[in-house]
């Protein structure tokens, strides 16, 4: 079986045997893969990547190893649990590991990180006044509380089966891309920009579109196509003309349609949370529970 791009990407950069902890393949996600890995101590031979890859180091003690530097030398390093190391898409260097690696990579498509990086960096009113940079091979190691938090949100994906659906993952692709592009591009003197909301008919026919069937609408950058917007430009009108994420309206109106389907009482709990597109019984338990702070049994047994 062939593997999709992003997890070749990641077992290519790894260049030997690990043991596989979680893996977001099969869960159909397009521009993302998650995967978690622990390696032994080795020899990594240069290989090249054709994806935006982070790696998060996992373990609860430092990680030590030499790698290539872009002068051609081994260099020492030393990686801290929660510490990060970005690699653009190319040549990855050969690296020597001496402790056992307990990693988690983050593989993001390449064209979608750049189309992102560019709408991010267009839409702001002040030009960036140098080129684009990205974290140097001599200085590889980082932490970020922002990129953790996001990258923890897609492990418990992962690890939930995917039960928050396409749109979940989309927006939080998005996010962490974004989050990216910020970091490659510290220090670059930029103005935020204006953002606009749609205009009133055009935020009819959206939300028109997104009612008559929210569980159809499982796509962001379908929605974005409708309307002529790109991708990111979509996220920012509607969170300013809404004040909610494409995700959290439509869970809104899933929530909203479960609450109808409760006067149903020959419907089961299971039925309606199927019927409004959750994964399981729990899943629509959870999400009921935190948006009206009451749980779904106690709301049907209260009508």
């Amino acid at each position: 079986m062939s593997i999709p791009g992003g997890n070749a990407a990641i077992r290519t950069f790894l260049r030997g045997d690990s043991t596989i902890k979680l893996s977001s393949l099969g869960l159909g996600w397009s521009r993302l893969a998650l995967e978690g890995h622990e390696a032994s101590p080795r020899e990594i031979p240069e290989t090249s990547i054709d994806s935006i890859l982070l790696m998060l180091w996992q373990g609860n003690s430092n990680a030590r190893g030499e790698h290539t530097s872009s002068g051609g030398s081994f260099v020492s390093y030393t990686k801290r649990p929660r510490t990060m190391t970005l690699y653009t898409s190319g040549v990855v260097p050969s690296a020597r590991t001496s402790t056992t690696s307990d990693l988690l990579f983050c593989a993001i498509d390449k064209k979608f990180f750049l189309d992102i990086s560019d709408q991010i960096k267009d839409e702001r009113q002040g030009r960036s006044c140098g080129s684009r940079r990205s974290i140097s091979l001599d200085e590889p190691i980082f932490r970020d509380s922002s990129l953790s938090q996001l990258l923890s949100l897609l492990r418990d994906e992962v690890k939930s089966g995917g039960e928050s659906g396409p749109l979940y993952v989309e927006h939080l692709t998005y996010a962490l891309s974004a989050r990216l592009t910020t970091i490659a591009s510290a220090g670059i003197s930029t103005v935020p920009a204006r953002v606009e909301a749609f205009s009133a008919k055009a935020l009819s026919r959206i939300i028109d579109r997104m009612e008559a069937d929210p569980l159809a609408c499982s796509s962001v950058e379908s929605l974005a196509a409708e309307t002529g917007y790109s991708y990111n430009r979509f996220l920012r009108a509607f969170r300013s003309s809404t004040g909610l994420s494409p995700h959290q309206y439509l869970l809104h109106l899933r929530l909203t349609r479960a609450k109808n389907l409760m006067r149903n009482r020959s419907l089961t709990l299971l039925e309606i949370a199927l019927d409004c597109g959750f994964a399981s019984h729990a899943h629509f338990s959870h999400a009921f529970r935190r948006r009206y702070d009451v749980s779904p049994s106690s709301f049907r047994r209260d009508l």
